[in-house]
């Protein structure tokens, strides 16, 4: 076994450890140190379905009136464990960020400019977005896919 592999046991065991903690606390009504031990687990392997169920659901059984935090604690944990279960999710969670208008406007400038020097500026602005300009960019790929495809 290499040591990639093995870096990666030993993460799943770590991950899995801290689980179990939280089922611990969860189970002793301690569900903030519960919630701490999930989100622990999920920082060293965020690709357990499962671990997300258990935040939402200890989530819920704290005795506090929620603020925001709670819920974009809460949306956040639902719409990552959705992406993980529906990989297409992701494009239509992608549709609901902030920056998604201020992307694709920025594409539709590209798309129309004809200056090579306001091309660079543009491109060097989608760019700042980094991970978050990917679906709004395959978005207008496959607009302009679409519209080639017309008759």
């Amino acid at each position: 076994m290499g040591a990639q592999a093995k870096n990666m046991q030993r993460k799943k065991k770590t991950a899995t450890h801290h689980v179990s903690q939280g089922d611990l606390h969860r189970n002793q009504k301690k569900y903030k140190k519960a919630l701490s031990s999930y989100e622990a687990a999920l920082k060293i392997d965020p690709k357990q379905v499962t671990v997300y169920d258990r935040l939402i659901e200890t989530h819920q059984m704290l005795d506090h009136e929620w603020t925001n935090e709670d819920f974009t604690k809460s949306l956040e944990w639902t719409m990552k464990k959705q992406e993980l279960e529906n990989p297409q999710i992701k494009r239509i969670h992608a549709k609901l960020a902030p920056e998604w208008k201020k992307i694709i406007a920025l594409i539709e400038r590209l798309l129309q400019s004809l200056d090579d020097t306001a091309d660079i500026v543009i491109i060097e602005q989608i760019a700042s977005y980094g991970d978050r300009a990917i679906y709004p960019l395959i978005e207008a790929l496959l607009s302009i896919k679409h519209k080639r495809q017309e008759p």
